[in-house]
């Protein structure tokens, strides 16, 4: 992906981490302080903590005119440790499933219209087509674990990003979905080396100089995701390649299924052997569902 650091976001973030820092040890710093410390100017120190103090992200002392982190970023904080806090039992089933599989199993977090893989174990595999902190965007044919719960313009979004303009492959995609949201599971049958071209095509699209290639890099897509779509007429006997079965975690406040839990068999199964695993990934994720109240606090908390 092209680089997208931002120097001005740089800068505030800079100044946070500092405020941080010295609140844990040493004294509060003073605005020259951060002009030295962090090689800011004083026009921008000066604009950076009036912004963060008016947020209520800062907090000035006027008499010694120092500054410290403020209420604003402490709730943040809060809620990041909750959200944090949320996962821990996804991140233990992950673990789980790996050793009563075999598998590599992940934990997949949706950020924006982005995919991220925030936790991974291999298990006695010991080989994955994907590792913590691989990221890839959220368009088709990538994701339908959580395109299935999206509503008709969140599915149609989805689409547009992988470039699937087909009508006739919209509609069998659209019923892959709601198929796959009445099972409670995705299972993808496609060869490993196609689904990691799958999610090198969809992230290069992402990049304005592969824009002289970008027609090319659609019709590949659209291609990936007709290979992904079931067979008709399969048996039991026809076994293909498995590259994972995953189900979605929901967020207890939007019920959006923010994050997955799957297995990456990255082999050729029968559909008994593929169902027994899928029976273990949604039992995973349905404890995990069942955590959490609607508050999203666990659900043995007492009140």
């Amino acid at each position: 992906m092209p680089n997208a650091a931002s120097p001005p976001t740089t800068r505030v973030l800079d100044v946070l981490e500092l405020l941080a820092q010295r609140g844990q040890s040493g004294p509060a710093p003073r605005l020259g302080d951060l002009v030295r410390d962090l090689g800011l100017t004083q026009a921008t120190a000066h604009a950076i903590m009036a912004t963060l103090c008016e947020r209520g992200w800062a907090v000035r002392d006027p008499d010694h005119r120092t500054f410290t982190l403020g209420p604003a970023l402490a709730a943040v904080a809060a809620r990041a440790a909750a959200e944090r806090s949320r996962h821990q039992p996804a991140r233990a089933a992950v673990h789980r499933l790996a050793k009563d599989l075999g598998y590599p199993a992940v934990m997949t977090e949706r950020v924006g219209d982005e995919l991220v893989i925030t936790t991974i174990d291999l298990g006695a595999c010991q080989v994955a087509d994907a590792a913590a902190g691989d990221r890839f965007p959220f368009a088709a044919p990538l994701g339908v674990v959580f395109a299935a719960w999206e509503n008709s313009d969140g599915r149609r979004a989805w689409m547009d990003r992988g470039a699937i303009t087909d009508p006739v492959l919209a509609e069998r995609l659209d019923g892959l979905l709601t198929a796959t949201r009445e099972r409670g599971h995705t299972l993808e049958r496609l060869d490993p080396a196609m689904a990691q071209a799958a999610r090198a095509m969809a992230s290069l699209r992402a990049d304005p100089q592969a824009q002289p290639v970008r027609r090319a890099m659609d019709g590949v897509l659209a291609e990936i995701a007709r290979l992904g779509l079931p067979s008709t007429g399969a048996t039991d006997q026809d076994r293909r390649p498995v590259t994972a079965i995953a189900a979605p975690v929901f967020d207890p406040h939007t019920r959006q299924a923010t994050a997955s839990i799957g297995v990456h068999p990255l082999r050729a199964l029968s559909a008994r052997r593929a169902d027994e695993i899928a029976n273990h990934v949604t039992r995973a994720t349905a404890a995990v569902n069942a955590a959490f109240d609607d508050d999203g606090r666990p659900a043995s908390l007492d009140r």
